[in-house]
This record gives structure tokens, sequence and C-alpha cells, in this order.
């Protein structure tokens, strides 16, 4: 048997998996998911979010593990990190101005010029942050910066530079934050407003074909919805460009 002596190298192919794009029977998934993360939380309810990655539906919807709660963030990382399949056209229906509570005013450590609120969900909009003793509310932009952890959910609220908390040792934090137990069936299954014409839910689905890009085959041709935070489930089958055939629990 011949020795070999010395550095010598074997490559090999690579497992990273290329993700599938698909032609037709692409994914809208309604469920919910933790806008109040995205840029726009407002923006980003009851309408169809083409995602062709789920790094571009996590920057659109936020992100959270808690798939329970965020029914939608389950098919970012099943498309993204099980399957690499592409595109995916994303239905929020959990709406931070409806589904919320309240978040008790509690003071939080500043260290290094930044204090952490370890609490998932919090609502940017009517945010409220004060110095240590209360008297003195505190204003984005001008005395602080508020930024989410994309892994954790968490708010980190830094002090600026020239600001009044620039000093400060200890803030106190109040507001609002999103309920995903307040989404109900149906908020899923969704309804037209007669008065405005205003869709939600599975309703908006009749509008993917119209808002969004087409693929090469020219339609969407076939579309899953997925379960809800209460674990209800419905499929939704294309007839033709605007007809869709819903199935929820074994019925029509």
């Amino acid at each position: 048997m011949s020795i070999r002596h010395g550095v010598y190298i074997q490559e090999e192919a690579t497992a990273v998996q290329v993700p599938k794009t698909g032609n037709s029977s692409v994914q809208v998934v309604v469920g919910t998911a933790p806008v109040n993360m995205a840029e726009n939380p407002s923006e980003a309810v009851n309408v169809p979010i083409l995602a062709n990655s789920g790094t571009e539906a996590m920057a659109a919807l936020g992100y959270s593990v808690d798939f329970k709660n965020f029914t939608l963030c389950q098919t970012m990382f099943a498309t993204s990190n099980l399957f690499q399949v592409s595109p995916v056209v994303y239905i929020n229906v959990l709406d931070p101005a409806k589904h919320n509570k309240e978040l008790a005013e509690a003071e939080y450590q500043v260290n290094q010029k930044q204090a952490v609120i370890e609490k998932e969900g919090i609502i940017l909009e009517g945010l409220t942050v004060k110095n240590s003793t209360g008297d003195t509310e505190l204003k984005a932009g001008e005395d602080y910066s508020a930024a989410f952890d994309s892994t954790t959910g968490f708010l980190t609220i830094t002090m600026l530079a020239g600001g009044k908390g620039a000093a400060a040792t200890a803030i106190k934090v109040s507001g609002k934050v999103i309920d995903p137990s307040k989404v109900t069936k149906e908020d899923v299954i969704g309804a037209v407003d007669p008065s405005t014409g205003a869709e939600t839910g599975a309703q908006v689905i009749r509008q993917v074909y119209r808002r969004l890009p087409r693929h090469r085959s020219g339609t969407y041709s076939r579309a899953r919805l997925v379960a809800d935070s209460g674990g209800r489930s419905c499929t939704c089958s294309q007839g033709s460009q605007d007809q869709w055939r819903i199935q929820r629990n074994g019925t029509s």
C-alpha cells in the first residue's frame, strides 16, 4: 500500500441546497406575524406580501420562534430552512391597533447607554419612555432610539448623546404589546366590508392575482391556507383568475 506524505486536499461538493423557485402552486399563507417589528406595521395587515426568501419575509413581517402564536413564522422557517422553496405569499391578520394589550409601566436599567426591554411584541407607536423619576418624558429620535433584536424580538432603547436621557442609569417604559390570543377564526376567514369594499383574512387571497407580479406560467394556480393561532386550517384552490374555493375542516 502506498503512503502519501505531506499536506493534500480533497474537495467535495457543497451540501448547501439551492432554493427551488416554483412557477405554479405558489403558497398563499394566512396567519399571524409579529408585525410590530416591521418598519410600517399598519401596512402589513390584511395585504398580500410576496417574499422570494425567508429574509424578505422577516423584513416585511418580523420573526419569532414562537410558532404557536405567530404561525406565519413557521412557514418562513420551513420554506427557508427545511424545503428551500420560494416564493411565498403571506397575509397577516394580526392588527396591532386591534389585537393588543397594555404594557404596564416598569423600570429598566440602562447599561452603557442602552436598556433592553425583555418582552416580545412591544408596539413602538404610543410607547412612553420616561426618566427614572417619571417626571420627564423622553422623545424618540431626540432623546433615544429604539430597535428590535431580530433574534429575540426584544426592544433595545439607546440613549442619544445630548438628549435628556444621556446620563440616565434607569428609565421607565409603558405602552402596549401585540396580543396574538385576541386573533379569532373570524379574523382568519375574513370578510368584505359592504360600505368600503375592504377585504380581510382569506378574502384578501382574491387580490393576489391582481396586485402581485405573475409567474412565468401567468397565474398563481394553487394556494394553501395554514393554521391560525387557534389551530384552525383551510385549503384554498383557484378555479380561475379570481375564483377561489375555500374548504374548512372538511366542509366547503
